[in-house]
């Protein structure tokens, strides 16, 4: 498929009917998802109410509710910048020592929810073992990502005309030789156009001994070319294959970067737990040297 096939293609999808209101629900999608993952929506709330009514009018005129109000505010602040789920002062005060005593930067923690859990100060342990095999998911999916592509974002049809013969691609206007086959290498490199089949002097039968490909399938291609019924019958299979193919290439796109996500904050809370290792260490030494 050519680059200008391509851009074509993403033209007459953005001037689509509906397709800017189609965006917009996506992007308002997202920002809910994130609003809630990240637990802000309680301060929007407050800022909407302070906004709206006043900050005179939008805070409490008793001084218990007053205080009982800022210190539920305190919390849903730290939680959302420091990316925990803390639920009293106690628990702050906890985590912050925790993270003197460890040697451990706030900001590391944040990279890795949600596996940190505040309230017992502990994060699962995580070993090379769990990291390999879940780099060996993602290359899996991005094998299954690559194939899936050939079918997602191509104009033609992968099909085969006899028993025997091998798998090709086939559009309205070219024929090549299929990108994959179950035995490795044992696909000749061959591609045939209308042009070609219209050149006059076109020899099939010699073409096809030459490229190893039978004369009734070349004869077939060539005759496709010409056929609008054929064409039709082709582009009804391109279409279903786009059809059953862009969702998947879609969700194993979604399922990559999760994954690779996932391996990312693996990685993180494996070098944590070798850091608080390595800090651990360090301190009983120095303690163990300060005794006489």
């Amino acid at each position: 498929m050519t680059k200008e096939t391509v851009d074509n293609q993403i033209l007459a999808l953005i001037q689509l009917p509906y397709f800017e209101y189609i965006l917009y629900f996506i992007v308002a999608v997202i920002a809910v998802f994130f609003i809630y993952k990240w637990k802000i929506y309680f301060l929007i709330k407050n800022r909407i109410l302070m906004f709206i009514l006043g900050k005179k009018y939008s805070e409490f005129s008793n001084t218990n509710l007053q205080r009982f109000h800022k210190r539920n505010i305190d919390i849903f602040h730290f939680n959302t910048l420091y990316g925990v789920s803390a639920t009293s002062y106690e628990q702050i005060k906890k985590y912050q020592k925790w993270l003197h005593r460890n040697g451990v930067a706030a900001s590391q923690i944040i990279k890795i929810k949600p596996h940190f859990n505040i309230k017992t100060l502990s994060y699962p342990k995580i070993t090379l073992w769990k990291i390999f095999c879940n780099f060996i998911v993602l290359l899996i999916l991005f094998i299954v990502f690559l194939m899936c592509t050939n079918f997602s974002f191509t104009s033609s049809a992968l099909i085969k005309v006899e028993k025997n013969e091998p798998w090709f691609w086939v559009s309205n206007n070219y024929a090549k030789n299929s990108q994959y086959a179950f035995i490795p290498f044992t696909n000749s490199t061959w591609y045939l156009n209308a042009s070609m089949c219209n050149e006059t002097g076109f020899d099939e039968k010699k073409w096809a001994e030459h490229h190893k490909v039978s004369f009734t399938t070349t004869k077939i291609i060539c005759e496709h070319f010409n056929s609008e019924e054929s064409q039709k019958k082709i582009s009804k299979i391109v279409n279903e294959q786009k059809a059953f193919f862009i969702p998947i290439t879609l969700g194993i796109c979604f399922t990559l970067f999760y994954v690779l996500v996932r391996i990312f904050k693996l990685a993180l809370v494996f070098d944590i737990r070798m850091q608080i290792k390595w800090h651990r260490t360090k301190k009983w030494k120095r303690r163990g040297r300060k005794k006489p």
